[in-house]
């Protein structure tokens, strides 16, 4: 790019001096635009028009400086047009791919399509079958000990059964071991409210609804319904009001607690 100091150009013809002032300034406005902010101005106008500050004002030399900046200008104007035409021939084409995945994730799925999730074979081999009797057994002691009211202990079996089920050798967790994780986490959500750690009771939540596998219908609502509860103690009134009405929108049938939840909530909102 070009840059010159007007003050050189004091004794040129008018015409040129006018030209050579419109040329230079709108190169000095280039390269103040396009350099990077960690540049200062006077490094621009070091870098970008080094060549002209060694020499001698002459109307000749404005003409230059003049035709250089019409060249510059049909430079940038080619340039960011031709990057212009890129950016739509990109759209253009992104528009016509198939979708594919998920229908949730993507938005240009029509209901007419039929999106066909990986079908996981289940190898029910006998360390399998092994593993999941250990797991109802944990389970067990976990429930007792959440009944009989010693958190801890309910949490370390919790902890364990999951372990189990994570040790089974397979590639891929089939929907039957990612649910009944999914029943172990949402017991797990349960004790953390009762032992008042809210926010480690949101967070394991909403890892869970997170899960490729969605858990059964009745399952989805008492995890929404406790993560509505967490959020409800750390003061997020909007967030427990969105949980409770997607488990009451997901409920297979009327659920008065949710509803009187609900309302409760959505009345300490108008309070606030």
């Amino acid at each position: 790019m070009l840059c010159l100091k007007r003050s050189k150009f004091t004794q040129v013809t008018p015409f040129a001096k006018q030209l050579s002032h419109f040329t230079f300034d709108s190169c000095y406005l280039s390269a103040c635009f396009f350099t990077p902010p960690s540049q200062s101005s006077e490094r621009a106008r070091e870098m970008h028009y080094y060549v002209f500050t060694h020499s001698q004002p002459s109307p000749l030399r404005a003409l230059a400086a003049a035709v250089g900046g019409v060249v510059l200008a049909a430079a940038l104007y080619w340039r960011y047009s031709a990057a212009a035409k890129g950016s739509t021939h990109y759209a253009s084409s992104k528009s016509t791919e198939v979708p594919t995945g998920n229908a949730s994730h993507n938005p240009t799925t029509t209901a007419e399509e039929k999106v066909i999730p990986p079908v996981v074979e289940i190898n029910d081999t006998p360390e399998r079958r092994q593993a999941i009797q250990l797991y109802n057994a944990l389970k067990g002691q976990a429930n007792a000990a959440f009944q009989k009211g010693a958190l801890e202990e309910a949490l370390l079996h919790y902890q364990d059964s999951v372990d189990v089920l994570a040790a089974i050798p397979v590639a891929v967790p089939d929907a039957e071991i990612v649910q009944l994780s999914q029943v172990v986490r949402a017991n797990v959500v349960l004790v953390f409210l009762k032992m008042e750690r809210y926010e480690d009771a949101r967070m394991l939540a909403t890892f869970l609804l997170q899960d490729d596998v969605r858990p059964p219908l009745p399952l989805l609502c008492k995890v929404l319904f406790r993560r509505a509860t967490a959020m409800l103690k750390l003061g997020d009134l909007d967030g427990a009001i969105a949980d409770l009405e997607a488990a009451k929108h997901f409920s297979p049938a009327p659920d008065a607690v949710i509803n009187d939840e609900l309302s409760r909530v959505l009345k300490l909102k108008q309070k606030s």
